[in-house]
């Protein structure tokens, strides 16, 4: 009986001891899961306050971009008007440069002409003056000439006549060939004038054209950089599937473009607001879809007017 008495007793101890250690196992579980469900409760709160502090970011970035869209659209309207008033400036400045030299031009040429007519009457008068001596000479050697025949101061009047029309016919060749070479003259130095100024405006033209694109490659090179800045930054922090934020997508639709495309089509030609009126669109919206047809090169803008490739070609 004392074995069993004692055998009972251990085991008694046992249960107690696994009783012991199973309450103090179960007090240390309990108390790391409080410790886990704080640190949940705590990152959470962290999460959820990064991710707002993102969505704000992202909000206000949306805002800048926005303002400077704006910016540039009024920037770029601008620019365009200056380069409109420029170039009106200086196609009145070579109007007014032309007319002088037109004015100049004919100022010269009656210069010339009236050059001409001075020589011709002096070459007139000199031959009248000689035809008066020879005819004084004639009249005083007639006397002398008494024994001569009828016949024979008839040819000698004639020979005398015929010589003097050969002199003017000449002398009227001759004027008729140095007017005809004066006016060639002019003609081809107001060609060459022309050409000049033509070649000038073609190099201004292809110098604003390049500056122009030049200025919108890197617009729109920054616009892309501003539009991919939200991806990047979510991209490096992650999104937890229960919060759902996502960049402003800004892909034109393309049946935009093809009702953009078929109305300057059809209309042969048309302008901002005739676009924005015709169509129902917003501005920004109507500046977008051109500004990406104008970037594909399938529509061509000339003095704020928009035409498509087919009708510039013809």
């Amino acid at each position: 009986m004392a074995l069993v008495d004692r055998w009972n007793t251990l085991k008694w101890d046992r249960e107690q001891q696994i009783q012991h250690r199973q309450r103090e196992v179960q007090a240390m579980l309990d108390v790391l899961e409080s410790e886990r469900e704080a640190n949940s409760t705590q990152l959470q709160h962290h999460l959820s306050e990064l991710f707002g502090e993102l969505a704000e970011e992202e909000t206000r970035q949306q805002e800048e971009l926005q303002q400077f869209c704006d910016e540039l659209d009024r920037k770029v309207s601008q620019f365009i008007d200056d380069r409109r008033n420029s170039r009106q400036k200086e196609a009145e400045k070579l109007a007014k440069e032309l007319a002088l030299f037109s004015r100049s031009l004919a100022e010269n040429t009656r210069f010339s002409v009236g050059e001409m007519g001075r020589k011709r009457q002096l070459q007139w008068l000199k031959l009248s003056q000689e035809l008066q001596y020879f005819r004084t000479q004639f009249e005083c050697d007639r006397p002398s000439a008494n024994g001569r025949s009828f016949d024979e101061d008839s040819d000698v009047k004639q020979q005398t006549r015929d010589r003097l029309e050969e002199d003017l016919n000449e002398f009227v060749e001759i004027l008729r060939s140095d007017i005809e070479n004066r006016l060639q003259q002019l003609e081809q130095l107001q060609a060459e004038r022309l050409r000049g100024i033509e070649e000038v405006l073609n190099k201004m033209e292809y110098n604003r054209r390049k500056a122009f694109y030049k200025l919108r490659d890197r617009l729109l090179e920054f616009a892309r950089e501003l539009l991919s800045y939200p991806g990047q930054v979510y991209s490096s922090v992650g999104s937890p599937p229960s919060v759902s934020i996502r960049p402003t997508n800004r892909k034109i639709p393309a049946s935009l473009e093809s009702d953009v495309y078929g109305y300057i089509h059809q209309q042969k030609g048309a302008r901002l607001a005739d676009i924005e009126s015709a169509l129902g669109m917003e501005r920004i919206q109507t500046v977008q879809v051109l500004r990406s047809l104008l970037v594909q090169g399938i529509i061509i803008q000339r003095d704020r007017v928009y035409y498509t490739q087919e009708e510039m070609s013809q």
